[in-house]
């Protein structure tokens, strides 16, 4: 609205861009009125109403395209007094204001100043909250995956840490227990769980090794009874330190024992074993024994009787510096022993150091010695036939 009445004779006019002035009464019907409903036909240029709903004043405004309302009020065209629009945004109240996007702070959070909005969507960091991008980036706090984690590239964890169960999940002496990759350092875990793969050269030559190692525990406390082993892939190799089977199971063929090989076996070293079953047709033992007494009859080895039916013997007598060898033959029908000796080696007196013989005794094939001498040495070396 004009800000100064007008004179007599003058009217309301309207310049088209929504602003009123005071002018001389052009010739026409103009009026001016106060309704909440607009009227659309039978008005004429220049035709003022108040609306009474939404306090605005509307004016009537034809050109050559349109007939139509235009809002003549001073809050359609900036704020003021009596305004009724939208004049402050976030406490600015600049008439033409803009937006931006930023990443200060450590929450998202709008920040205005001047004519200006910026909205700060942080990058995720140390006490940040915010956005993860495709940059190099740490990602601080424990967090959950409720399905599969997929890496195109490697994933590495420091030397301190593991990826495996929570330690909390960790069952002590249980069979549910938690399979860990690297070193629960200090999680209640004293010792290394964990698998490490790598390619190296192959000591046997052929190139590199490829495999996968994993090492399975469920017992807190260092019990080899309870640890697991798998290997997969072209080889293993175990530069240094033992491995040890701590398993009881007895071996009746190819397929059983605390040890399954389903192909060949390779020893460059020296393999010792209290037997060793050749196509679970025959077995290799050894037995050593040294003697105190004269007393006859004491045992130097036993077998199965049920198992094995013969077995070949070669003996090493020593007692002091003198000498003894020998290979004996045995066999039996479950009730008698049939016995040859032959080979017969002496030392430096010509003279027999122990006499020989077998027996049927509570289900075992059993061979005996009797030594001349209270002290004598005896280690033998048997092949046995299953029967």
């Amino acid at each position: 609205m004009p800000e100064y009445d007008g004179s007599s004779g003058y009217a309301l006019k309207t310049d088209g861009s929504g602003n009123l002035y005071w002018g001389v009464t052009a010739s026409g019907t103009a009026s001016i009125g106060v309704s909440n409903v607009l009227p659309l036909v039978g008005n004429n240029q220049g035709d003022l109403i108040w609306h009474s709903e939404e306090g605005t004043l509307k004016i009537w405004y034809e050109d050559a395209d349109t007939s139509q309302w235009v809002d003549a009020s001073r809050n359609s065209f900036g704020a003021g007094s009596g305004s009724s629009g939208i004049y402050s945004l976030n406490g600015l109240t600049d008439s033409i204001q803009t937006f931006s996007v930023g990443t200060s702070g450590t929450l998202f959070n709008i920040s205005s100043a001047g004519s200006s909005h910026t909205f700060n969507i942080p990058i995720a960091g140390n006490g940040i909250t915010g956005l993860i991008n495709s940059e190099t980036q740490t990602i601080y706090g424990a967090k959950t995956f409720d399905s599969d984690l997929y890496a195109v590239n490697n994933i590495y964890v420091s030397k301190d840490n593991y990826i495996g169960g929570v330690p909390a999940d960790f069952t002590v002496g249980g069979s549910t227990g938690v399979v860990f990759f690297g070193i629960a350092k200090g999680q209640n875990i004293n010792r290394f769980a964990g698998m490490k793969v790598e390619e190296i050269a192959s000591p046997l030559g052929g190139g590199n090794l490829n495999g996968e190692v994993v090492f399975y525990t469920d017992s807190e406390t260092q019990d080899f009874s309870t640890e697991r082993l798998r290997i997969t892939g072209f080889g293993t190799v175990i530069s240094s330190g033992p491995t040890v089977i701590n398993n009881t199971t007895g071996s009746g063929g190819t397929t059983t024992g605390s040890l399954v090989v389903t192909g060949g076996a390779g020893i460059a070293g020296t393999l010792n074993a209290v037997s060793v079953g050749v196509r679970d047709l025959t077995a290799l033992f050894s037995a050593n024994l040294t003697t105190s007494s004269t007393a006859s009859s004491q045992i130097l080895h036993s077998l199965s009787a049920t198992e094995f039916k013969t077995a070949k013997y070669v003996v090493q007598c020593i007692s002091g510096s003198d000498l003894h060898a020998q290979e004996l033959l045995l066999i039996h029908n479950g009730t008698n022993v049939y016995m040859t000796e032959y080979s017969q080696v002496l030392g430096p007196s010509n003279v027999p150091l122990t006499t020989f013989d077998a027996r049927i005794s509570a289900g075992n094939f059993e061979l005996l010695v009797s030594p001349v001498n209270a002290s004598t040495t005896y280690i033998a070396a048997c092949t046995a036939i299953r029967g």
